[in-house]
């Protein structure tokens, strides 16, 4: 496999697609918050179909979100997903051990590879964090770039390991650089 990913592996709850696809607009665009507790519930059920159990994760961390597009929610989707999986679980949430770097330009339409690229030292962690093994959390999953340059900065932190624990994931027939072409109309 050419890049494998990061993180040891990725628990979904469903694939991006119709109608759940709706859901999450709902969530992240329409500020559907009361969504985040059943994204949860469904994320937990897949957890646990997943390991037999529970994870044996000390802690949730949330994917950061932008600059831009907490000042356009008022709200992370990641983090809202990652509070109510805490919740249920009983898995520690720590907000405060992944920051965001800079600003990016929005994924949806870039190929695999400018992806790659436009995380590339995005997240960053500032202090020393104890060898632990940590969900991440996400909303959405395409291409796995998001979560393995976060993965990338957590275990350059010091983490033992990183599951992704993301809601949806794209089907695989998106995650492929002919996205773009394909499914925008643009090369």
């Amino acid at each position: 496999m050419d890049n494998p990913p990061i993180f040891a592996r990725a628990v979904c709850a469903f694939d991006y697609g119709f109608p759940m696809d709706m859901l999450i607009n709902g969530f992240k665009e329409q500020g559907k918050l009361a969504y985040a507790e059943m994204f949860a519930s469904m994320l937990c059920g897949s957890m646990k179909e997943s390991s037999g159990e529970m994870f044996d994760v000390d802690f949730l961390i949330p994917v950061p979100a932008g600059v831009s597009s907490l000042l356009r929610r008022g709200f992370n989707p990641a983090g809202e997903i990652a509070r109510a999986l805490a919740s249920l679980t009983g898995i520690r949430l720590s907000r405060n051990w992944l920051f965001r770097d800079r600003h990016a330009l929005p994924q949806k339409t870039m190929t695999l590879a400018q992806r790659r690229q436009s995380v590339e030292g995005l997240y960053r962690c500032d202090r020393r964090l104890p060898p632990v093994w940590v969900g991440l959390v996400d909303d959405v999953m395409t291409t796995g770039s998001t979560l393995n340059a976060c993965a990338q900065a957590l275990i350059d932190a010091g983490v033992q390991g990183v599951v992704a624990l993301v809601v949806a994931r794209t089907p695989q027939v998106w995650q492929n650089d002919g996205y773009v072409s394909r499914h925008t109309g643009s090369a």
